[in-house]
């Protein structure tokens, strides 16, 4: 098994959170197309924290079966993380629950936000 070590104090990460659901978008508005499970690891140390998703198995594709009732099971259980590709943007359930970083709430019309959105600054 891989240790996980933070560089700056050369400690290894301990478990922090465990049964978290990634789900990777990408597109304009972004999508969701890939979804796995995760914890969350934290440095002793400096309090970094890190994703692993390697524990878990491979990630459902959009293409498999089963991906929307994940990734609809996902949003209902609010213990998820959005990795967006190509901006940088906070995951739309944060730790407020229903808010973008700008303040603005979740609604039908999310991904669209997240398209427009000032805090979607491209990389």
């Amino acid at each position: 098994m891989m240790k996980t070590i933070c560089v700056e104090c050369q400690v290894e990460y301990r478990v922090h959170s465990i049964g978290y659901d990634v789900i990777s978008m990408a597109g304009k508005p972004p999508h969701p197309y890939s979804i796995s499970r995760a914890d969350i690891y934290v440095c002793p140390g400096c309090k970094n924290q890190v994703i692993d998703t390697q524990a878990h198995g491979k990630p459902t594709a959009q293409h498999e079966a089963g991906f929307s009732e994940r990734v609809e099971d996902a949003y209902a259980r609010r213990k998820l993380i959005e990795v967006f590709e190509g901006i940088n943007h906070k995951s739309a359930v944060n730790d407020d629950g229903d808010k973008c970083k700008c303040g603005i709430g979740q609604d039908k019309e999310w991904a669209d936000h997240l398209a427009h959105c000032p805090c979607s600054i491209p990389f």
